[in-house]
C-alpha cells in the first residue's frame, strides 16, 4: 500500500515546491519545518516545525496530530496524540492548507493456473474406412497455365502528342545556339554600401524623458509601499488632515479678515469698528456657506496637502 497527498489549497503568499507529494512506504512526517516528507511553509507560524506525522499500522495509514494549534481531518477537529484512521479521499486541514488523501493497495502477482485442456487428441490409427477413401477417387484438374500478355515493343510513342520534335524539318547550320551572358555575382556585390542616415536626437528630449520616467518610478515604489503599508498611508492620511484643519483656519482667522473689511468701512470720525465689523462678516461668512465656497475651498486644500505628501514635501 502507498500513500500520496495532493495540496488542492494553499495561502496566497506562501509557495511550495510540489503540490504533489508521495510519502515512503512507511509513512511520514509534515510541517513548516524544510526536512519534513509534506513541507507547509507558514510565515505565521502557526503551523509547527512538526505538526504530525503519517504512519503505517496494521490496519493501514493512520495519522497523528502533535501540535499546538491542531488540523482537521474531514472537518472534524483531531486530538493531539490520538491515532486517526487514514481512507483514500480523506480531507486534511492544516490552518490554511487544504489537502487530499490518496491511498493506492498494491497486492502481491498472483500466478494465475492455467486450465489444463480436458479434451484429449483422438489416437492416431492407419485403419482407414472406406468413406475416408473416397478422395483418392477424385480427379486431379490439371493446372492451367497462365497466357502470355500481347504486348509489342514496337511504336511505343506513336499515339504520344509531345514525342513529336518541332525542329526536325531544320538544317542544322540555321539553327544558332543561344548564349547567355556570364553574369557574375561580383558585379551586383561591388556596390558602395549606401550609408544610412540616423535622425539627431535632442538632449533636452532625452533629459527630460529620463526625468519622467524617474518621476514614475518613485511614483510607483511609493504606490506599492502605501499598498504593502496601511498604517502609512493612515499616517499620511492624517498628517494632510491636519495641514488642511490649520490652512483653513488661517483663511478664516480675524486678523486675516480684518484688512478685507477695512475697505467696506466708510472713514467716520465716530463709527464703531467693531459692530461693522461683525455685521459684514456675518453676511460674508453666510454668502459663502450658502454658495458652497467654503466646501470647495477645503477639498481643495485637502487634495493638495495629500499630493503633497506622497511627493514627500513639508
Amino acid at each position: 500500500m502507498t500513500i500520496s497527498v495532493h495540496l488542492i489549497s494553499i495561502p496566497e503568499q506562501e509557495v511550495v515546491s510540489s503540490r504533489v507529494v508521495f510519502l515512503p512506504e512507511n509513512g511520514g512526517e509534515f510541517g513548516r519545518g524544510p526536512l519534513c516528507d509534506i513541507s507547509l511553509p507558514d510565515q505565521t507560524k502557526r503551523i509547527s516545525r512538526v505538526h504530525g506525522h503519517i504512519k503505517r499500522s496494521d490496519k493501514g495509514y493512520v495519522i497523528v496530530d502533535s501540535s499546538n494549534n491542531g488540523s482537521q481531518l474531514n472537518e472534524r477537529k483531531l486530538m493531539s496524540g490520538k491515532e486517526y484512521p487514514l481512507n483514500d479521499g480523506d480531507i486534511l486541514k492544516v490552518e490554511n492548507y487544504t489537502m487530499l488523501i490518496s491511498t493506492l493497495d498494491t497486492a502481491p502477482n498472483q500466478t494465475v493456473s492455467q486450465p489444463q485442456d480436458t479434451h484429449t487428441a483422438p489416437s492416431f490409427s492407419l485403419d482407414l474406412e472406406e468413406d475416408e477413401l473416397d478422395f483418392l477417387d477424385n480427379e486431379i484438374s490439371p493446372i492451367s497455365k497462365p497466357e502470355p500478355a500481347h504486348f509489342s515493343t514496337d511504336n511505343v510513342f506513336n499515339s504520344d502528342p509531345f514525342s513529336m520534335d518541332p525542329f526536325e524539318d531544320l538544317d542544322p547550320q540555321e539553327v544558332v545556339n543561344n548564349i547567355e551572358p556570364n553574369e557574375t555575382p561580383q558585379a551586383i556585390n561591388s556596390q558602395p554600401p549606401v550609408s544610412m542616415e540616423y535622425l539627431p536626437v535632442s538632449s533636452e528630449a532625452t533629459a527630460e524623458v529620463s526625468a519622467s520616467i524617474e518621476q514614475l518610478l518613485q511614483l510607483t515604489k511609493e504606490n506599492n509601499q502605501f499598498l504593502q503599508n496601511p498604517n502609512l498611508q493612515q499616517q499620511k492620511l492624517f498628517e494632510a488632515l491636519e495641514q488642511t484643519v490649520d490652512q483653513f483656519l488661517t483663511e478664516l482667522a480675524p486678523t486675516l479678515l480684518e484688512k478685507q473689511f477695512s475697505d467696506y468701512m466708510s472713514h467716520r470720525l465716530f463709527s464703531n469698528k467693531d459692530k461693522q465689523y461683525w455685521r459684514i462678516y456675518r453676511k460674508h461668512f453666510k454668502h459663502r456657506q450658502e454658495s458652497g465656497e467654503y466646501r470647495r475651498q477645503f477639498k481643495a486644500m485637502f487634495m493638495e496637502n495629500m499630493q503633497k505628501q506622497n511627493e514627500g514635501k513639508p
